[in-house]
């Protein structure tokens, strides 16, 4: 895996999607422009941010059509993860958010057209909004559900309300 670094773009009001994160004392701005540039064109497939610890959102259309991530592994300091924030990620295998116990909120589409992805939940209070894990069918007749919800069976009942509430209709399994 590449490291990123810093990196100014000119960049139009529809890529100013950023994300914010931390490595120590130094901060970081990586533009989703960026992001999807490196995604997109293979260059990247899996991103490690797991030893950000200061890192709490992944904001909206961060990482939104980035086909070629096929892997990200996220630090257990996440509390949000925005709208469309992995939207369209079709490379995605796999999210394991487990150990995010701090995580409140799951954004409208998060995880939209991951289609190939498992998600695995962590046993926290989630507010999960709107088709967060994908819609029954979209414009083009397509499902663009997540491959699966994984839920902890300590919380099966209420956290699977939730993600059946967010409009979800995929296979949810326990863990």
């Amino acid at each position: 895996m590449h490291a990123l670094k810093h990196s100014r773009l000119p960049l139009s009001e529809s890529e100013k999607a950023t994300l914010f994160f931390a490595f120590g004392v130094q901060f970081f701005l990586v533009s989703s422009y960026l992001l999807k540039s490196l995604f997109v064109h293979g260059t990247l497939t899996g991103i490690d941010l797991s030893g950000c610890t200061g890192l709490t959102a992944i904001k909206q259309y961060v990482f939104k059509d980035c086909k070629g991530l096929t892997r990200i592994d996220l630090p257990t300091s996440l509390t949000t993860i925005g709208t469309d924030a992995f939207g369209g990620c079709t490379g995605l295998t796999s999210i394991d958010l487990s150990d995010c116990t701090s995580l409140t909120i799951i954004g409208n589409s998060a995880f939209e057209g991951c289609t190939e992805a498992t998600i695995t939940l962590p046993n926290a209070n989630i507010s999960i909004e709107s088709y967060a894990f994908g819609k029954e069918k979209t414009s083009n007749g397509k499902c663009t559900w997540c491959a699966k919800v994984k839920i902890p069976k300590t919380n099966e009942y209420w956290l699977a309300q939730r993600v059946k509430n967010s409009g979800y209709r995929g296979t949810i399994s326990t863990y």
